[in-house]
C-alpha cells in the first residue's frame, strides 16, 4: 500500500486524490483504533508516512483534529518526535527550500493541495492545543528508555524552551513515572 500512495502522488496526483484521501482515512481509523485500544501509551509518530511522502495537505490537518480529539479523553500521549521539531524551528529560508523540494518531488496537479512543512507542523500544534492531551518528546518517544530524549535537545532548559515556543503545559509531559516504573 505504501508504494501505491507514493506512486499515486508522483505520477497520477489530483486524478487519484479520492484514493490519496481514501488511504488518509484508512490511517486514520488505525490511529484512532490504536488510542482506543490502548489504554496507556503513546501514540507514535502522527503522520510520518504522509510526511515522508511530501503529502502536507489541509486534508490530513482534518483528520488530525479528529485523531488529537480521541486523545482527549484516553491517557495516550501524542509524540512530539525530532522531525516535528525540526520543521517547527525551521527559518523562513530554510522552510521555503524544503517547501520548494517537496513541490518537486510530487505530481504537479498536486501542488496546490500541499502546506509548508512549519506551517503543517504549527497547525498540529494548534489543534492539539485545544484539547487536554498529555505530550511525549523524544525522538522515538514512543519507547520508553527514549521519552523526553529529542534531537538536537541536549538538556531540560532547551526541552522548557520547546514546550514553551510551541505553547504547551509542561506539567502534560508524560515521564517514566507516567507508566508507573521507576
Amino acid at each position: 500500500m505504501k508504494n501505491k500512495f507514493l506512486n499515486w502522488i508522483l505520477n497520477y496526483g489530483i486524478s487519484r486524490i479520492n484514493k490519496i484521501h481514501n488511504f488518509i482515512d484508512y490511517m486514520s481509523e488505525l490511529m484512532i483504533n490504536a488510542i482506543r485500544k490502548n489504554p496507556k501509551t503513546i501514540l507514535a509518530h502522527i503522520w510520518r508516512f504522509s510526511n515522508n511522502r511530501y503529502f502536507l495537505s489541509p486534508y490530513i490537518l482534518d483528520k488530525t483534529e479528529k485523531i488529537i480529539e480521541q486523545l482527549q479523553d484516553s491517557q495516550v500521549a501524542l509524540e512530539i518526535y525530532s522531525s516535528m521539531e525540526n520543521w517547527f524551528n525551521l527559518t523562513n529560508e530554510e522552510n521555503e527550500t524544503i517547501y520548494q523540494k517537496i513541490l518537486n518531488k510530487i505530481h504537479p496537479s498536486l501542488k496546490c493541495e500541499i502546506i509548508r512543512p512549519k506551517e503543517f507542523i504549527t497547525e498540529i500544534f494548534k489543534i492539539s492545543k485545544k484539547y487536554d492531551i498529555c505530550y511525549s518528546f523524544g525522538s522515538d518517544g514512543h519507547s520508553l528508555s527514549n521519552v523526553g530524549k529529542i534531537g538536537k535537545i541536549k538538556n531540560a532548559n532547551e526541552l522548557l524552551s520547546l514546550i514553551n515556543k510551541i505553547g504547551i503545559n509542561e506539567n502534560k509531559i508524560v515521564t517514566r513515572e507516567f507508566f508507573n516504573f521507576n
